[in-house]
């Protein structure tokens, strides 16, 4: 799959990667910089255990707790925050 509406992003200095929100695809990517692929880890097909489900297609933003275990995304449409532990 390619990016459809990428809305938003935020970086990562300890795993040297960048998350995406693939807002009309439903998901976040992980990409690895220098990588060719990006890594679904929420949304459809997600790395994340427990959740697969499709994130509301929509205004949504990501930000990474200080130590970056902890990825937060918040659903506009949903008016609500999901944390996810990274892995």
């Amino acid at each position: 799959h390619q990016l459809y509406a990428p809305i938003s992003i935020c970086f990562s200095r300890l795993m040297n990667a960048m998350y995406i929100a693939d807002s009309a695809n439903g998901r976040i990517q992980r990409w690895i910089v220098g990588a060719t692929n990006g890594t679904t880890i929420v949304g459809p097909g997600s790395v994340i255990a427990n959740y697969s489900a499709p994130l509301a297609v929509g205004a949504i933003d990501l930000r990474l707790s200080v130590n970056e275990d902890y990825l937060y995304v918040s659903e506009s449409p949903r008016h609500r925050i999901l944390r996810f532990r990274l892995l």
